[in-house]
């Protein structure tokens, strides 16, 4: 029986504007199996597509169930093998199958698979108006797959060069900190020597001395800091550690910075301890990321003030700190960017480096740094180190 001229160029239209508006592959295949049925007048109709090793699976199916011929089917036996393979994994309410190959610029996409409840119905017309959806099918599948590519190779190109750019930054932050570092150590290395002298030089009043003690404190952990940030640049983690208290270097931050505190009405720190945990670390380090967070907390706080809470464990194999404030929070968007180099939402009055430096430091150190922040609900940083041996 022919078919109608109009009849063939009005299916081959409407399927052409159907898989023009399906870019994904997936909706491609039910649309052809939707259009063998509806358009072309068959029984029922199958899709396999090739996947790997070289083998066909059903990817779509209409007017019968595809767990009938779930199989997978070798590109090798293409033609009257397999249509003999589908037949008899049919049953008996089909007569007759026939199988058309969807290749397009030399690629295998996929076989459409038309059945017949009688046997003589792929007459000649039928024929040539199935080749022809077939052939539109597999044109729009290979774009699509081209299309897949050309995604996948630009998403590649932007890591890429994001990851250059970033690499750049530090580079030039290195050669800087190596600069600032060298200046800063010619400031402090006397001054530890003056506060040395001061301490011989006191007679009697213990207050001097213990002031005297904490300035040499300071002053140490300061060069320490000053190293790091020449350090900062490389992104070894071949630095020396040290086994370190965690609790004891939780207090000495809350020392440095509750004088700070003490200038905003209504800030408190507490700090929380979960009993002697050891890590690998650089104590200075721990010292000035955890002086770092807590400051930031501070500033986070409304005017109204708020609490800002330190707290030390160990969990497993890891030990960790958490920096938790109840101050305004942050978007999503100020999240993802938090420890980009150079990043600020302080305007001038921020550099953008002191979290990159943290989350330096703690990736460095073997570790990982997560932040928890939304809105109106404050923010929790957590770092976590492995225990030490």
């Amino acid at each position: 029986m022919d078919i109608p001229v109009d009849q063939v160029i009005g299916t081959c239209v409407r399927f052409g504007r159907m898989i023009s508006e399906a870019h994904d592959p997936e909706k491609i295949l039910p649309l052809l199996a939707e259009v063998a049925v509806e358009q072309l007048g068959v029984d029922g109709a199958l899709v396999l597509r090739v996947g790997e090793g070289e083998f066909l699976r059903v990817a779509a199916s209409r007017g019968i169930p595809s767990e009938d011929c779930s199989a997978r089917y070798s590109v090798e036996t293409i033609g009257r093998e397999m249509e003999q393979q589908l037949l008899g994994a049919c049953g008996e309410q089909f007569a007759e199958v026939r199988t058309l190959p969807l290749v397009s610029s030399a690629n295998l996409y996929g076989i459409l698979v038309l059945f017949f409840s009688k046997p003589g119905l792929f007459v000649n017309h039928l024929q040539k108006l199935a080749r022809g959806v077939a052939d539109l099918a597999a044109v729009a599948l290979d774009q699509a797959f081209h299309r897949l590519t050309l995604e996948r190779s630009l998403e590649e190109l932007r890591s890429t060069r994001e990851l250059l750019a970033r690499t750049e930054r530090l580079r030039a932050l290195g050669e800087l900190s190596t600069s600032i570092a060298h200046d800063l150590r010619n400031i402090f290395n006397p001054l530890s020597l003056q506060i040395d002298v001061l301490r011989r030089a006191a007679k009697e009043p213990e207050r001097v001395l213990e002031l005297a003690g904490q300035m040499k404190q300071v002053v140490r952990r300061g060069t320490e800091t000053v190293e790091r940030l020449r350090l900062f640049g490389h992104q070894s983690r071949e630095v020396a550690t040290e086994v370190a208290d965690l609790g004891v270097l939780v207090d000495e931050a809350a020392a440095l910075c509750r004088p700070r505190l003490g200038e905003v009405s209504r800030a408190s720190l507490e700090v929380v301890h979960g009993g002697p945990v050891r890590a690998q670390v650089r104590g200075a380090e721990v010292v000035t990321a955890l002086v770092n967070l807590i400051v930031n907390a501070q500033e986070a706080l409304p005017p109204e003030g708020g609490t800002i809470t330190v707290r030390v464990g160990a969990s497993g194999e890891e030990a960790w700190l958490q920096v938790a404030d109840t101050g305004v929070g942050m978007p999503p968007e100020v999240r993802q960017r938090l420890f980009e180099p150079f990043f600020t939402t302080k305007g001038e009055k921020g550099t953008g480096l002191g979290l990159a430096m943290v989350d330096t430091f703690v990736r460095r150190s073997g570790g990982s740094i997560t932040v928890e922040s939304e809105p109106g609900k404050g923010t929790t940083f957590m770092l976590r180190f492995p225990l030490a041996r």
